[in-house]
């Protein structure tokens, strides 16, 4: 008989298979169901991973409950989600701010100091431009997205402001310098309010420098399957990895532009393909630990740098590092 499990994750070409029910996992009934980034779900205070057997979620909040104590789920070395993160930086032209170190000593607004995005980024502004955290003066909402109790070292010099209140509106009010924007650009800023603008004139430029200096491609989601389940059954983490190997390969990035027509509402599409084609040699949305190793140490270091995590944490601790990877 094959095994009921439930699982969640958000809609992409990488996913859509599963979600379809085009790829089926070899012996597993798996229910699989799409949320939004919006949805009530994501932003529980109780992560949804409680909820489904198996879920995408973020990685830094699900290194976060590891490295205290919280071993209910094991990761997959599978990263729905990644992403450069130089376009998520907006800025108050009255502020002053041109280039990065012109951040230092400003007050730099963001939701949530523990989600995978401002972890990324406070980490390019030190590693790629020599402006630290502690350089920085934080205004926050709160310190966890998921209400999670974290000690930040004391030398953080940090605000917090009411929920009620937009940063977008408090920067073009000039209460707040800068902000950090982990989902959709701020509202004005789209609506072409020049008081935002992005921090980097041309961020796709700044993202191709910090590939070619770090050759980091950032991972932001994984998929984590509850723990209990992984140890009954652990042929499960093998036949789930496999599917969705599967699923992100019935949307090849080569078949995305290079048919002869347009299949997306974007002109340049074509050479947006070609151009990622030449700067990773290959797909670039690789899963595994072997592909992924210098991702997954370089955000455990980030985060123990940043005082999310206490301890020296082991890759092989927090994913599934013993598959056959030859799918991926």
């Amino acid at each position: 008989m094959k095994l009921d499990l439930s699982m969640s994750c958000l809609p992409s070409d990488r996913t859509y298979a599963l979600l379809d029910g085009d790829v089926k996992p070899a012996g597993l009934n798996l229910n699989v169901l799409a949320f939004g980034d919006d949805d009530p779900y994501w932003s529980w205070r109780k992560t949804r991973n409680h909820i489904f057997d198996v879920s995408e979620m973020s990685i830094s909040n699900y290194l976060i409950q590891l490295d205290q104590g919280n071993t209910d789920l094991i990761a997959l070395p599978v990263f729905l989600s990644r992403g450069f993160r130089h376009a998520n930086l907006f800025v108050n032209p009255a502020s002053g701010i041109k280039t990065p170190s012109d951040l230092k000593g400003k007050k730099v607004g963001m939701g949530f100091y523990d989600p995978t995005t401002p972890v990324w980024v406070r980490g390019f502004l030190q590693h790629q431009y020599g402006v630290a955290p502690t350089d920085i003066q934080w205004k926050l909402y709160e310190v966890s997205l998921k209400g999670i109790e974290i000690g930040l070292p004391k030398d953080l010099d940090i605000e917090f402001i009411p929920r009620s209140k937009l940063l977008e509106n408090l920067l073009v009010q000039g209460d707040i310098d800068a902000i950090i924007n982990a989902g959709q650009p701020p509202k004005l800023y789209q609506a072409g309010d020049p008081r935002i603008t992005s921090l980097f004139e041309d961020f796709h430029q700044e993202e191709l420098r910090f590939y070619e200096q770090f050759k980091i491609f950032p991972i932001i989601h994984t998929v984590a399957i509850k723990r209990h389940i992984y140890d009954k059954h652990p042929w499960v983490a093998q036949s789930l990895y496999d599917a969705l190997c599967k699923s992100k390969q019935v949307a090849p990035l080569s078949s995305m532009a290079l048919d002869g027509h347009l299949k997306y509402s974007l002109p340049f599409l074509h050479a947006y393909v070609e151009e990622t084609l030449d700067v990773f040699g290959e797909d670039p949305w690789v899963y595994g630990v072997k592909k992924n190793r210098l991702e997954i140490e370089t955000l455990m270091r980030l985060c123990r740098e940043q005082g999310l995590t206490k301890t020296d944490m082991k890759l092989e601790h927090a994913f599934i590092a013993d598959l056959n990877e030859t799918l991926c």
